[in-house]
């Protein structure tokens, strides 16, 4: 548990306690996408030590938010996963990053992007208004093997759904690539052309794929 206490009858102090220290809100957005060993956790942060993992985790355990579980053979390894508690945060943290996402504007090259990122982007910026009625099976290059997920639209709003299945286009592409087409700031002849994607069926689905969004992009910081 947190040494740090506000002394304030607050729910936002009392999450900035269990939450605020570095690196606990990026372990959560990462368990999010599912359970990951310990190694698979700290190769997915760059930066982060060891010790401030596991203290970070033992924390987030001790608050509930976190649970350890064991896999059967042939894996027979520990994972951590989020709790019911640690999932419910998944509203809260898409809201952060349609808030965060006007903040770069400026692309940096060298900054790591995990593939298992791309499918909780896809679902925090989902359009909730009335969209084309396409389907977009959206492939995102990763090993061992893609990460396929499907945006379907509608008058009801766009959702994201794991795993493949019917659709009106197929987009492969590599996690800055679909970023960049979701966003629009990627054409998709663009990304053909240069061999950061592949699309199969409908290309004119692609080109509207940034109608199943909503994103504020924000305005550049002119510092």
């Amino acid at each position: 548990m947190s040494e740090f206490r506000y002394e304030q009858f607050c729910p936002v102090a009392r999450a900035c306690e269990m939450l605020a220290s570095r690196w606990t809100l990026l372990i959560v957005r990462d368990l999010l996408a599912g359970p990951l060993r310990f190694s698979d956790l700290q190769r997915a942060l760059p930066g982060v030590s060891s010790s401030v993992l596991a203290d970070r985790l033992a924390s987030l355990e001790e608050e509930g938010l976190v649970e350890r579980r064991e896999l059967p053979p042939p894996a027979a390894s520990s994972v951590y996963a989020l709790s019911e508690n640690g999932r419910a945060l998944e509203p809260a943290l898409n809201e952060l990053m349609r808030w965060g996402v006007r903040f770069m504007t400026r692309s940096r090259p060298e900054d790591h992007l995990e593939p298992r990122w791309v499918p909780l982007r896809l679902r925090a910026f989902a359009r909730s208004g009335p969209t084309p009625p396409h389907t977009v099976e959206v492939r995102v290059r990763a090993e061992p093997e893609p990460l396929v997920v499907r945006v379907c639209g509608g008058p009801g709003g766009a959702r994201v759904e794991a795993g493949p299945g019917p659709a009106d286009a197929v987009l492969e592409a590599g996690p800055r690539a679909v970023l960049g087409l979701v966003t629009g700031l990627l054409a998709p002849a663009q990304a053909v052309a240069l061999g950061q994607a592949r699309i199969a069926g409908d290309p004119a689905v692609i080109e509207e794929l940034p109608q199943l969004f909503e994103m504020d992009l924000g305005t550049p910081n002119p510092s």
